[in-house]
């Protein structure tokens, strides 16, 4: 299962959690305060241990550099130049990881 957390704005109590379950791979804000704040957001992604975590809306490299920094200890971070990844429960990572992917910024058409 997935799930995309975009719009969290608080750690999710026990019920929650527990309506939640398992969650193979996960979108996270990064963005450190407009969603969700970096502590309950790491607090959230040590409990639910999934093994796939693809950061998002992280606006600012130093953003994302702070959440990589606070989940280095509990994750594998892996890097990609790809701006897309395809995932199954076979090609899951065994370990949980934390891939960010590649940006590939819109361009106008003009």
């Amino acid at each position: 299962m997935h799930r995309h957390m975009g719009h969290l704005h608080h750690e999710p109590d026990p019920a929650q959690y527990a309506s939640l379950g398992r969650l193979d791979v996960v979108m996270v804000p990064v963005d450190g305060g407009f969603t969700i704040d970096r502590p309950s957001l790491s607090a959230m992604l040590k409990r639910l241990r999934s093994s796939l975590v693809l950061p998002m809306h992280w606006f600012s490299p130093s953003n994302l550099e702070a959440f990589l920094e606070d989940m280095n200890e509990d994750f594998v971070i892996q890097r990609t130049l790809a701006s897309e990844v395809t995932v199954s429960l076979r090609t899951l990572p065994s370990e949980p990881t934390i891939l960010v992917l590649g940006t590939n910024y819109l361009r106008d058409p003009r």
